[in-house]
């Protein structure tokens, strides 16, 4: 019989998946890192495999962040959440802000460009694309080169 799937588990690993792909680590940069496979690394992402409070605070170390990090926006309903195994709406209430790692990649590309100049316009750009009529939101300004 397959082990339960604990929302917890599920909640950290993807706070520790958007980490470190916004960091530009790849699973097996990471695993090398940790002395694992990069199977081990997925596992613990999917929250198939529960990490260790040891192997949290090193994979904190590694990317760059307290322990705190991995729970940062959890609420207690989420513990609450069970058959998460079968039910894929139980999973997608576990980690609804969750990003793609396309999204998670361009974010990184993002804050790597050096430029603030450049960093500005790109910014502008995406959010012209997503504006209608060219309306700007409530206190943002356009970008003047």
């Amino acid at each position: 019989m397959a082990k339960d799937i604990h929302p917890v588990d599920v909640f950290v690993g993807q706070r520790l998946r958007q980490r470190r792909i916004s960091l530009g680590i790849t699973q097996e940069d990471m695993a090398n890192a940790l002395g694992l496979s990069f199977q081990q690394v997925q596992k613990y992402e999917k929250g198939m495999n529960r990490m260790s409070s040891s192997r949290l605070w090193e994979i904190g170390r590694i990317v760059g962040v307290e322990v705190a990090y991995f729970f940062e926006g959890m609420t207690d309903d989420i513990a609450t959440i069970t058959n998460l195994r079968s039910d894929l709406h139980a999973r997608a209430q576990v980690a609804p802000t969750a990003l793609s790692e396309r999204e998670l990649r361009l974010v990184h590309h993002y804050g790597a460009i050096k430029d603030p100049t450049i960093r500005d316009g790109v910014y502008s750009l995406i959010r012209a694309l997503n504006l209608k009529d060219g309306e700007m939101e409530d206190g943002e300004m356009g970008f003047a080169a």
